[in-house]
């Protein structure tokens, strides 16, 4: 009976994992839609889809959305992609 059981719970895990990703992509979107306070520690330089104080969610949100854009642009990148500064400590 074990075997069943350990069986039925691999079965679960793939699923909870996409559920995980799908609530890390909403948490990101929905922080930007509830508050439009310029708060966040991490908010997208090339459009406006994310804001979060979540690390790892602005980082997902960078690689997927702007594939070889800089989440941590410097002032040669502002400069290069005409972006305004965030007052950021990377943007030097």
């Amino acid at each position: 009976m074990k075997g069943a059981e350990i069986t039925s719970e691999l079965q679960v895990k793939p699923s909870e994992d996409v559920r995980s990703n799908e609530l890390e992509k909403e948490t990101c979107e929905k922080s930007f839609d509830e508050s439009k306070s310029n708060n966040f520690l991490y908010s997208c330089y090339y459009c406006d889809n994310c804001e979060t104080n979540i690390e790892r969610d602005y980082q997902r949100h960078v690689i997927q959305k702007h594939p070889g854009k800089s989440g941590y642009p410097g002032k040669p990148d502002l400069e290069k992609y005409g972006i305004p500064p965030k007052g950021k400590s990377w943007e030097i």
